[in-house]
């Protein structure tokens, strides 16, 4: 058997793909609020770059959290992607079931329903503001 047959045989990839919508849920109301401020200031994104540079160094990309400083590991926990990354590694190398990951599961529906409103919010109000101020082709 190869290992391509062996992962689909033991990975639950239904559940990997809800995984990954609800992290694209979040992260895209992330991308709004950016796009919503890019408008508005006309300059490099404040809000990627810093959400960028903690998820690298802080959301257990690079490393596990475990080894990061208490102070750094509760930054961690805001971070949707540490619930979608170990949301992902239990489903894909663990084959966890869903009941296993309903907890990283509840989190990345509440950051859903979180930064999807505030992002088209945050759009409409710079789109409005840079509509009003007669800016919005310019950057």
């Amino acid at each position: 058997m190869s290992i391509e047959n062996h992962f689909l045989d033991t990975a639950d990839v239904s559940i990997s793909i809800v995984t990954l919508v609800l992290t694209i849920l979040g992260l895209s109301g992330i991308g709004l609020v950016s796009a919503g401020v890019i408008m508005v200031t006309k300059m490099g994104d404040p809000v990627t770059w810093v959400f960028t540079t903690l998820t690298g160094l802080l959301s257990g990309i690079l490393f596990p959290i475990e080894y990061l400083p208490s102070y750094l590991q509760v930054i961690s926990y805001i971070l949707p992607t540490t619930y979608a990354l170990h949301a992902l590694r239990m489903t894909l190398i663990q084959n966890a079931s869903f009941a296993q990951i309903l907890p990283q599961i509840l989190v990345l529906i509440l950051t859903a329903m979180i930064t999807l409103p505030l992002g088209f919010y945050m759009f409409r109000w710079g789109f409005n503001k840079a509509r009003r101020t007669g800016t919005l082709a310019e950057y």
